[in-house]
Protein backbone atom coordinates (compact mmCIF):
# COMPACT_ATOMS: atom_id res chain seq x y z
CA UNK A 1 0.00 0.00 0.00
CA UNK A 2 1.65 2.93 -0.74
CA UNK A 3 1.48 6.01 1.84
CA UNK A 4 -1.26 8.81 1.58
CA UNK A 5 0.97 11.71 0.97
CA UNK A 6 3.82 12.56 -1.15
CA UNK A 7 6.50 15.20 -0.57
CA UNK A 8 7.70 17.03 -3.75
CA UNK A 9 11.57 16.83 -4.67
CA UNK A 10 12.91 19.96 -4.34
CA UNK A 11 13.33 21.02 -7.41
CA UNK A 12 9.75 20.46 -7.69
CA UNK A 13 8.81 22.83 -5.05
CA UNK A 14 11.01 25.49 -6.91
CA UNK A 15 8.15 25.93 -9.27
CA UNK A 16 5.67 26.78 -7.10
CA UNK A 17 5.34 30.15 -6.34
CA UNK A 18 1.74 31.17 -4.85
CA UNK A 19 -0.58 32.63 -5.18
CA UNK A 20 -0.32 32.94 -8.84
CA UNK A 21 1.33 30.17 -10.76
CA UNK A 22 2.08 29.82 -14.26
CA UNK A 23 4.84 27.36 -13.97
CA UNK A 24 3.29 24.56 -16.36
CA UNK A 25 3.46 23.47 -19.74
CA UNK A 26 0.97 22.50 -22.77
CA UNK A 27 1.30 20.21 -25.54
CA UNK A 28 -1.62 20.66 -27.83
CA UNK A 29 -2.37 17.77 -30.49
CA UNK A 30 -4.10 19.07 -33.88
CA UNK A 31 -6.20 15.87 -34.74
CA UNK A 32 -7.85 14.80 -38.37
CA UNK A 33 -10.69 12.46 -38.27
CA UNK A 34 -10.84 9.12 -38.02
CA UNK A 35 -11.47 5.96 -40.30
CA UNK A 36 -14.90 6.74 -40.59
CA UNK A 37 -15.05 10.66 -40.67
CA UNK A 38 -15.72 11.13 -37.17
CA UNK A 39 -13.61 13.53 -34.68
CA UNK A 40 -12.56 12.94 -31.20
CA UNK A 41 -15.29 12.34 -29.09
CA UNK A 42 -15.15 14.13 -25.59
CA UNK A 43 -16.77 11.12 -23.32
CA UNK A 44 -14.93 8.42 -25.09
CA UNK A 45 -11.48 10.15 -24.16
CA UNK A 46 -12.63 11.17 -20.63
CA UNK A 47 -13.24 6.80 -20.64
CA UNK A 48 -9.77 6.23 -21.98
CA UNK A 49 -8.23 8.61 -19.50
CA UNK A 50 -10.07 7.26 -16.57
CA UNK A 51 -9.13 3.98 -16.98
CA UNK A 52 -5.19 4.51 -17.37
CA UNK A 53 -4.53 7.58 -14.87
CA UNK A 54 -3.82 5.10 -12.21
CA UNK A 55 -0.64 4.08 -14.54
CA UNK A 56 0.38 7.39 -14.10
CA UNK A 57 2.07 8.15 -10.77
CA UNK A 58 0.34 8.80 -7.36
CA UNK A 59 0.86 12.78 -8.12
CA UNK A 60 -1.75 12.88 -10.55
CA UNK A 61 -4.64 11.96 -8.49
CA UNK A 62 -3.06 14.34 -6.09
CA UNK A 63 -3.50 17.55 -4.51
CA UNK A 64 -1.67 20.20 -2.63
CA UNK A 65 -1.55 20.56 0.91
CA UNK A 66 0.17 23.34 3.31
CA UNK A 67 1.66 22.86 6.52
CA UNK A 68 0.15 24.34 9.02
CA UNK A 69 2.21 27.53 10.13
CA UNK A 70 4.24 26.96 7.02
CA UNK A 71 6.73 24.81 9.20
CA UNK A 72 7.45 21.88 6.33
CA UNK A 73 6.92 22.07 2.56
CA UNK A 74 3.64 21.56 0.74
CA UNK A 75 2.95 18.13 0.43
CA UNK A 76 0.68 16.21 -2.46
CA UNK A 77 -2.13 14.44 -0.58
CA UNK A 78 -5.05 12.49 -2.30
CA UNK A 79 -7.58 14.47 -3.90
CA UNK A 80 -10.70 12.61 -2.64
CA UNK A 81 -12.70 14.98 -5.04
CA UNK A 82 -10.98 13.91 -7.90
CA UNK A 83 -12.71 12.77 -11.01
CA UNK A 84 -11.94 12.31 -14.29
CA UNK A 85 -14.56 14.99 -15.66
CA UNK A 86 -13.01 17.68 -13.79
CA UNK A 87 -9.85 17.08 -15.54
CA UNK A 88 -10.89 16.85 -19.27
CA UNK A 89 -13.01 19.06 -20.12
CA UNK A 90 -14.20 21.07 -23.33
CA UNK A 91 -12.60 24.05 -24.74
CA UNK A 92 -14.83 26.99 -25.21
CA UNK A 93 -14.40 28.14 -28.30
CA UNK A 94 -16.46 31.63 -29.48
CA UNK A 95 -15.02 34.17 -31.62
CA UNK A 96 -12.04 36.35 -30.68
CA UNK A 97 -13.12 39.34 -28.91
CA UNK A 98 -16.78 39.55 -29.76
CA UNK A 99 -15.69 39.29 -33.72
CA UNK A 100 -16.44 37.14 -36.71
CA UNK A 101 -14.01 35.11 -37.74
CA UNK A 102 -12.82 31.84 -39.31
CA UNK A 103 -12.22 28.26 -37.27
CA UNK A 104 -8.77 28.92 -36.28
CA UNK A 105 -9.23 31.95 -35.21
CA UNK A 106 -11.51 31.62 -32.58
CA UNK A 107 -9.20 28.18 -31.56
CA UNK A 108 -6.21 30.33 -31.35
CA UNK A 109 -7.68 33.01 -28.71
CA UNK A 110 -9.03 30.12 -26.86
CA UNK A 111 -5.85 28.48 -26.76
CA UNK A 112 -3.61 31.37 -25.69
CA UNK A 113 -6.37 32.18 -23.04
CA UNK A 114 -5.73 28.87 -21.45
CA UNK A 115 -2.13 28.65 -21.82
CA UNK A 116 -2.05 31.97 -19.84
CA UNK A 117 -4.45 30.54 -17.09
CA UNK A 118 -2.72 28.96 -13.59
CA UNK A 119 -3.27 25.76 -13.04
CA UNK A 120 -5.96 25.17 -10.05
CA UNK A 121 -3.89 24.11 -7.03
CA UNK A 122 -6.99 23.16 -4.94
CA UNK A 123 -7.14 20.14 -7.75
CA UNK A 124 -4.46 17.99 -8.86
CA UNK A 125 -1.80 19.89 -10.58
CA UNK A 126 -2.82 18.89 -14.16
CA UNK A 127 -5.95 19.51 -17.16
CA UNK A 128 -6.86 18.57 -20.41
CA UNK A 129 -9.23 19.95 -22.90
CA UNK A 130 -11.22 19.14 -26.12
CA UNK A 131 -11.45 21.53 -28.48
CA UNK A 132 -14.08 20.61 -31.51
CA UNK A 133 -15.55 21.62 -34.85
CA UNK A 134 -11.88 22.79 -36.04
CA UNK A 135 -11.88 23.37 -39.56
CA UNK A 136 -11.58 19.91 -42.02
CA UNK A 137 -13.29 17.88 -39.60
CA UNK A 138 -10.56 18.60 -36.87
CA UNK A 139 -10.18 17.96 -33.21
CA UNK A 140 -7.61 19.46 -30.76
CA UNK A 141 -6.56 18.16 -27.34
CA UNK A 142 -4.62 20.31 -25.30
CA UNK A 143 -2.61 19.51 -22.48
CA UNK A 144 -1.77 21.22 -19.12
CA UNK A 145 0.74 19.64 -16.91
CA UNK A 146 2.63 21.69 -13.86
CA UNK A 147 6.65 21.85 -13.39
CA UNK A 148 6.06 20.44 -9.76
CA UNK A 149 4.49 17.19 -11.13
CA UNK A 150 6.65 16.49 -14.13
CA UNK A 151 8.30 17.76 -16.88
CA UNK A 152 10.31 16.95 -19.89
CA UNK A 153 10.61 13.63 -21.02
CA UNK A 154 8.44 12.46 -18.29
CA UNK A 155 5.88 15.01 -19.06
CA UNK A 156 5.93 13.19 -22.33
CA UNK A 157 5.88 9.70 -21.49
CA UNK A 158 2.71 10.51 -19.07
CA UNK A 159 0.74 12.21 -21.56
CA UNK A 160 1.92 9.01 -23.93
CA UNK A 161 0.06 6.54 -21.71
CA UNK A 162 -2.74 8.60 -21.58
CA UNK A 163 -3.80 9.09 -24.99
CA UNK A 164 -0.88 7.38 -26.92
CA UNK A 165 -1.47 3.61 -25.84
CA UNK A 166 -3.31 0.98 -27.63
CA UNK A 167 -3.37 -1.95 -25.16
CA UNK A 168 -5.90 -2.37 -22.76
CA UNK A 169 -5.28 -0.88 -19.41
CA UNK A 170 -5.53 -3.17 -16.39
CA UNK A 171 -8.43 -3.28 -13.72
CA UNK A 172 -6.23 -1.85 -11.17
CA UNK A 173 -5.58 1.25 -13.39
CA UNK A 174 -7.98 3.62 -11.93
CA UNK A 175 -5.73 4.38 -8.69
CA UNK A 176 -7.51 3.09 -5.52
CA UNK A 177 -9.69 4.84 -2.56
CA UNK A 178 -8.40 7.89 -1.47
CA UNK A 179 -6.50 8.22 1.68
CA UNK A 180 -7.21 10.69 4.01
CA UNK A 181 -5.01 13.67 4.42
CA UNK A 182 -2.81 13.89 7.48
CA UNK A 183 -3.39 14.54 10.89
CA UNK A 184 -2.16 17.41 13.32
CA UNK A 185 0.38 14.85 14.93
CA UNK A 186 1.42 13.58 11.31
CA UNK A 187 2.52 17.25 10.48
CA UNK A 188 4.67 17.89 13.38
CA UNK A 189 6.04 14.79 12.39
CA UNK A 190 6.44 15.87 9.04
CA UNK A 191 8.00 19.39 10.38
CA UNK A 192 10.19 18.05 12.51
CA UNK A 193 11.92 15.30 9.53
CA UNK A 194 12.02 18.16 7.48
CA UNK A 195 13.99 19.88 9.78
CA UNK A 196 15.88 17.16 10.62
CA UNK A 197 16.25 15.84 6.43
CA UNK A 198 17.63 20.07 5.40
CA UNK A 199 20.04 19.57 8.34
CA UNK A 200 21.22 16.03 7.30
CA UNK A 201 21.41 17.40 3.95
CA UNK A 202 23.69 20.07 5.13
CA UNK A 203 26.05 18.05 7.00
CA UNK A 204 26.32 15.48 3.76
CA UNK A 205 26.97 18.19 1.84
CA UNK A 206 29.67 19.30 4.29
CA UNK A 207 31.00 15.30 4.75
CA UNK A 208 31.26 15.67 0.50
CA UNK A 209 32.83 18.76 0.22
CA UNK A 210 35.73 17.49 3.58
CA UNK A 211 36.14 14.37 1.24
CA UNK A 212 36.71 16.01 -2.01
CA UNK A 213 39.49 17.71 -0.57
CA UNK A 214 41.45 14.64 -0.22
CA UNK A 215 42.64 15.16 -3.65
CA UNK A 216 43.15 19.31 -3.22
CA UNK A 217 44.65 19.13 -6.80
CA UNK A 218 41.71 17.90 -8.08
CA UNK A 219 38.99 19.92 -6.04
CA UNK A 220 40.69 22.91 -6.85
CA UNK A 221 40.60 22.16 -10.74
CA UNK A 222 36.89 21.35 -10.90
CA UNK A 223 35.92 24.45 -8.99
CA UNK A 224 38.37 26.78 -11.62
CA UNK A 225 36.77 24.85 -14.49
CA UNK A 226 33.14 25.51 -12.46
CA UNK A 227 34.38 29.59 -12.38
CA UNK A 228 35.67 29.33 -15.97
CA UNK A 229 32.13 28.14 -17.29
CA UNK A 230 30.22 30.95 -15.21
CA UNK A 231 32.09 33.61 -16.71
CA UNK A 232 31.57 32.31 -20.03
CA UNK A 233 28.14 31.66 -19.64
CA UNK A 234 26.61 34.07 -17.23
CA UNK A 235 29.61 36.51 -17.15
CA UNK A 236 29.13 39.76 -18.97
CA UNK A 237 27.12 42.42 -19.47
CA UNK A 238 23.72 41.42 -21.75
CA UNK A 239 23.38 43.66 -24.65
CA UNK A 240 20.11 45.59 -25.76
CA UNK A 241 17.49 43.41 -27.75
CA UNK A 242 14.23 44.53 -29.24
CA UNK A 243 13.23 40.92 -27.95
CA UNK A 244 13.50 41.62 -24.23
CA UNK A 245 11.16 43.96 -22.51
CA UNK A 246 8.36 43.56 -19.46
CA UNK A 247 5.99 41.26 -20.87
CA UNK A 248 2.18 42.60 -21.14
CA UNK A 249 -1.48 41.38 -20.80
CA UNK A 250 -1.59 39.68 -24.17
CA UNK A 251 -0.33 36.40 -25.49
CA UNK A 252 0.40 35.29 -28.67
CA UNK A 253 1.80 31.99 -30.56
CA UNK A 254 3.06 31.19 -33.96
CA UNK A 255 4.35 27.42 -35.41
CA UNK A 256 6.79 26.97 -37.27
CA UNK A 257 7.14 23.57 -39.14
CA UNK A 258 8.97 20.74 -40.83
CA UNK A 259 9.74 17.31 -41.53
CA UNK A 260 12.45 16.27 -39.33
CA UNK A 261 14.06 14.79 -42.26
CA UNK A 262 15.35 18.01 -43.38
CA UNK A 263 17.10 17.91 -40.14
CA UNK A 264 18.68 15.13 -40.38
CA UNK A 265 20.01 16.05 -44.12
CA UNK A 266 21.28 18.83 -43.21
CA UNK A 267 23.40 17.36 -40.31
CA UNK A 268 24.24 14.36 -42.94
CA UNK A 269 25.77 16.47 -45.34
CA UNK A 270 28.13 18.26 -42.72
CA UNK A 271 31.96 17.33 -42.79
CA UNK A 272 32.02 17.87 -38.71
CA UNK A 273 29.54 15.70 -36.45
CA UNK A 274 27.08 18.40 -36.16
CA UNK A 275 23.66 17.80 -33.02
CA UNK A 276 20.32 18.69 -33.08
CA UNK A 277 20.86 21.52 -30.80
CA UNK A 278 23.07 23.45 -33.35
CA UNK A 279 20.79 23.42 -36.78
CA UNK A 280 17.32 24.11 -34.95
CA UNK A 281 19.39 27.17 -33.01
CA UNK A 282 20.87 28.39 -36.83
CA UNK A 283 17.34 28.17 -38.00
CA UNK A 284 16.47 30.19 -35.72
CA UNK A 285 19.09 32.51 -35.99
CA UNK A 286 18.95 33.11 -39.79
CA UNK A 287 14.87 33.60 -39.06
CA UNK A 288 15.79 36.25 -36.93
CA UNK A 289 17.91 37.92 -39.14
CA UNK A 290 14.86 38.05 -41.90
CA UNK A 291 12.54 39.47 -38.74
CA UNK A 292 14.88 42.31 -38.14
CA UNK A 293 15.74 43.28 -41.63
CA UNK A 294 11.70 43.12 -41.97
CA UNK A 295 11.22 44.99 -39.57
CA UNK A 296 13.73 47.61 -40.72
CA UNK A 297 16.28 46.63 -37.64
CA UNK A 298 19.67 45.80 -37.45
CA UNK A 299 20.34 42.19 -37.20
CA UNK A 300 22.33 42.02 -34.18
CA UNK A 301 23.75 38.98 -31.92
CA UNK A 302 20.80 37.46 -29.58
CA UNK A 303 21.92 35.46 -27.19
CA UNK A 304 19.35 32.00 -26.09
CA UNK A 305 19.24 29.70 -22.97
CA UNK A 306 18.73 26.13 -23.71
CA UNK A 307 19.09 23.13 -20.98
CA UNK A 308 21.03 20.61 -21.16
CA UNK A 309 20.65 17.17 -19.63
CA UNK A 310 22.55 15.95 -16.92
CA UNK A 311 21.73 13.17 -13.70
CA UNK A 312 20.93 14.98 -10.78
CA UNK A 313 22.14 13.63 -7.74
CA UNK A 314 21.19 13.89 -4.35
CA UNK A 315 18.14 15.75 -4.94
CA UNK A 316 15.92 13.39 -4.26
CA UNK A 317 14.63 13.87 -7.58
CA UNK A 318 12.18 10.73 -9.23
CA UNK A 319 12.45 9.11 -12.68
CA UNK A 320 9.65 11.46 -14.08
CA UNK A 321 12.00 14.63 -13.28
CA UNK A 322 14.77 13.80 -16.21
CA UNK A 323 15.71 17.05 -16.77
CA UNK A 324 18.74 18.59 -15.24
CA UNK A 325 18.32 22.76 -14.03
CA UNK A 326 21.89 22.96 -16.07
CA UNK A 327 21.72 24.98 -18.94
CA UNK A 328 24.36 26.34 -21.82
CA UNK A 329 23.92 30.06 -22.77
CA UNK A 330 24.57 30.20 -26.66
CA UNK A 331 24.98 33.67 -28.52
CA UNK A 332 23.22 33.46 -32.18
CA UNK A 333 25.46 35.11 -34.93
CA UNK A 334 22.22 36.82 -36.29
CA UNK A 335 25.00 38.97 -37.82
CA UNK A 336 26.15 36.59 -40.01
CA UNK A 337 24.88 36.73 -43.44
CA UNK A 338 26.39 33.52 -44.98
CA UNK A 339 24.12 30.46 -43.10
CA UNK A 340 26.80 27.67 -44.09
CA UNK A 341 28.73 29.86 -41.47
CA UNK A 342 26.29 30.48 -39.08
CA UNK A 343 26.00 26.40 -38.73
CA UNK A 344 29.41 26.37 -38.34
CA UNK A 345 29.76 28.39 -35.86
CA UNK A 346 26.87 27.21 -34.00
CA UNK A 347 27.84 23.98 -34.09
CA UNK A 348 31.54 24.90 -32.28
CA UNK A 349 29.55 27.19 -30.04
CA UNK A 350 27.04 24.75 -29.28
CA UNK A 351 29.42 22.25 -28.59
CA UNK A 352 32.09 24.51 -26.37
CA UNK A 353 29.10 25.55 -24.24
CA UNK A 354 27.09 21.68 -23.41
CA UNK A 355 30.56 20.75 -22.64
CA UNK A 356 30.45 23.64 -19.73
CA UNK A 357 27.10 21.66 -17.92
CA UNK A 358 28.61 19.65 -15.44
CA UNK A 359 30.58 22.46 -14.34
CA UNK A 360 27.35 24.82 -14.01
CA UNK A 361 25.96 21.99 -12.18
CA UNK A 362 28.47 22.40 -9.26
CA UNK A 363 27.01 26.07 -8.78
CA UNK A 364 23.49 24.28 -8.98
CA UNK A 365 23.95 21.93 -6.43
CA UNK A 366 25.67 24.62 -4.14
CA UNK A 367 22.19 26.53 -4.59
CA UNK A 368 19.81 23.74 -3.52
CA UNK A 369 21.07 23.92 -0.19
CA UNK A 370 20.08 27.38 0.26
CA UNK A 371 16.76 27.81 2.15
CA UNK A 372 13.56 27.49 -0.53
CA UNK A 373 12.86 31.45 -0.67
CA UNK A 374 16.82 32.09 -1.66
CA UNK A 375 16.75 29.08 -3.74
CA UNK A 376 14.36 30.19 -5.88
CA UNK A 377 15.03 33.67 -6.22
CA UNK A 378 19.04 32.92 -7.02
CA UNK A 379 18.48 30.56 -9.56
CA UNK A 380 15.70 32.49 -10.68
CA UNK A 381 17.88 35.32 -11.25
CA UNK A 382 20.86 32.79 -13.01
CA UNK A 383 17.97 30.93 -15.24
CA UNK A 384 16.57 34.95 -16.48
CA UNK A 385 20.11 37.12 -16.33
CA UNK A 386 22.04 35.77 -19.17
CA UNK A 387 19.60 35.56 -22.29
CA UNK A 388 17.08 37.55 -24.52
CA UNK A 389 15.25 34.22 -24.62
CA UNK A 390 14.69 30.66 -23.36
CA UNK A 391 14.79 27.61 -25.97
CA UNK A 392 13.31 24.02 -24.94
CA UNK A 393 13.52 21.36 -26.67
CA UNK A 394 11.83 17.92 -26.05
CA UNK A 395 11.70 14.42 -28.47
CA UNK A 396 8.69 11.92 -29.11
CA UNK A 397 8.47 9.30 -30.98
CA UNK A 398 9.07 9.02 -34.78
CA UNK A 399 5.76 6.71 -35.31
CA UNK A 400 2.53 7.95 -36.43
CA UNK A 401 0.55 8.58 -33.17
CA UNK A 402 -3.34 8.12 -32.85
CA UNK A 403 -5.41 9.24 -30.40
CA UNK A 404 -8.37 6.67 -30.40
CA UNK A 405 -7.68 6.30 -33.61
CA UNK A 406 -6.86 9.86 -34.75
CA UNK A 407 -4.44 10.80 -36.67
CA UNK A 408 -1.53 13.30 -35.05
CA UNK A 409 -1.65 16.17 -38.11
CA UNK A 410 0.27 18.64 -35.56
CA UNK A 411 2.04 18.83 -32.33
CA UNK A 412 3.34 21.76 -30.58
CA UNK A 413 4.21 22.90 -26.89
CA UNK A 414 3.11 26.47 -26.61
CA UNK A 415 4.49 28.04 -23.27
CA UNK A 416 3.20 31.31 -21.03
CA UNK A 417 5.44 34.00 -21.25
CA UNK A 418 6.38 36.26 -18.22
CA UNK A 419 8.65 38.82 -16.89
CA UNK A 420 11.11 40.58 -19.30
CA UNK A 421 11.68 37.02 -21.50
CA UNK A 422 9.03 38.34 -23.87
CA UNK A 423 9.90 35.23 -26.58
CA UNK A 424 10.41 31.50 -26.11
CA UNK A 425 11.07 28.78 -28.00
CA UNK A 426 9.89 25.58 -27.26
CA UNK A 427 11.24 22.57 -30.31
CA UNK A 428 9.54 19.79 -30.51
CA UNK A 429 9.71 15.79 -32.85
CA UNK A 430 7.07 13.90 -32.70
CA UNK A 431 5.50 11.64 -35.73
CA UNK A 432 8.45 12.30 -38.26
CA UNK A 433 7.71 16.29 -37.63
CA UNK A 434 9.37 19.44 -35.64
CA UNK A 435 7.73 21.97 -34.60
CA UNK A 436 9.51 24.69 -33.16
CA UNK A 437 6.67 27.48 -30.92
CA UNK A 438 7.08 30.76 -30.97
CA UNK A 439 5.59 31.98 -27.14
CA UNK A 440 5.62 35.79 -27.19
CA UNK A 441 3.54 39.17 -26.12
CA UNK A 442 2.65 40.01 -29.55
CA UNK A 443 3.36 43.96 -28.48
CA UNK A 444 7.37 43.51 -28.12
CA UNK A 445 7.69 40.80 -31.16
CA UNK A 446 5.11 42.28 -33.54
CA UNK A 447 3.81 39.88 -36.10
CA UNK A 448 5.00 36.25 -34.72
CA UNK A 449 3.61 34.40 -37.53
CA UNK A 450 6.23 36.12 -39.82
CA UNK A 451 8.97 35.32 -37.66
CA UNK A 452 8.08 31.21 -37.88
CA UNK A 453 7.91 31.66 -41.40
CA UNK A 454 11.17 32.91 -41.91
CA UNK A 455 12.45 30.15 -39.64
CA UNK A 456 10.88 27.82 -41.85
CA UNK A 457 12.57 29.52 -44.98
CA UNK A 458 15.82 29.30 -42.44
CA UNK A 459 15.95 25.55 -42.46
CA UNK A 460 14.93 25.37 -45.89
CA UNK A 461 17.78 27.25 -46.76
CA UNK A 462 20.15 25.21 -45.09
CA UNK A 463 18.72 22.11 -46.76
CA UNK A 464 19.55 23.36 -50.16
CA UNK A 465 17.66 24.89 -53.03
CA UNK A 466 15.75 21.61 -53.59
CA UNK A 467 14.15 22.58 -50.43
CA UNK A 468 13.61 26.34 -50.18
CA UNK A 469 11.76 26.23 -53.28
CA UNK A 470 9.67 23.20 -51.86
CA UNK A 471 5.60 25.32 -50.71
CA UNK A 472 5.38 25.20 -47.38
CA UNK A 473 3.16 22.32 -46.33
CA UNK A 474 2.97 20.50 -43.75
CA UNK A 475 2.40 17.04 -43.89
CA UNK A 476 0.22 14.95 -41.96
CA UNK A 477 0.73 11.39 -40.79
CA UNK A 478 -2.07 10.05 -42.56
CA UNK A 479 -0.86 11.47 -46.19
CA UNK A 480 -3.02 14.56 -45.74
CA UNK A 481 -1.23 18.30 -46.39
CA UNK A 482 -2.02 21.14 -44.17
CA UNK A 483 -1.11 24.38 -45.89
CA UNK A 484 -3.32 27.86 -45.57
CA UNK A 485 -5.23 26.13 -42.91
CA UNK A 486 -2.77 25.22 -40.88
CA UNK A 487 -3.05 26.70 -37.24
CA UNK A 488 -0.94 29.14 -35.80
CA UNK A 489 -2.16 30.63 -32.69
CA UNK A 490 -2.49 33.95 -31.61
CA UNK A 491 -5.13 36.50 -29.99
CA UNK A 492 -4.30 39.07 -32.73
CA UNK A 493 -5.27 39.55 -36.53
CA UNK A 494 -2.86 37.72 -38.59
CA UNK A 495 -2.87 36.73 -42.45
CA UNK A 496 -2.86 33.31 -43.26
CA UNK A 497 0.69 32.24 -44.86
CA UNK A 498 -0.27 31.27 -48.31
Amino acid sequence: MSEAFERLPRVGRFFLTRPRDDRHGCLVLILAADGDGRPLDLEALRAQVGSRVGLLPSRFRRRLADCPFGLAPPILVDDPAFSVERHVERLEIGAPEGQAGDGWDAFDAALCRFVREPLDQSRPLWRMVVAEGLPGGRSAVVVKLHHAITEGEGALASIGNLLFRNDPAPEQATGGTPAPEPGRLRWIGLALGHAAGRSRAGLAALARGIGAWRDPAAEVARWRATRAACRRQLGGRRAASPLRAPVGPRNAIAVAVCALETVQRIRAAQADPLTFDAVVLAAIAGGLRRWFQERGLEPREQVVQVPVSVARRGLGVTKDFVEMPSLMVVPLPVGEADPAERLRRLGRITAERAADAPALQNLFGLLTLLPMPLYRRAAGRLYDKAPHFHLASLRGPAATLRVRGNPVELAYIPTPVRGELALRFAVLTLGGTLTVTLSCDPDVVVAPERLARHIEGALAELAGPEAESSPSTTPGPSGSVLAADRPLASNQEKPRPA
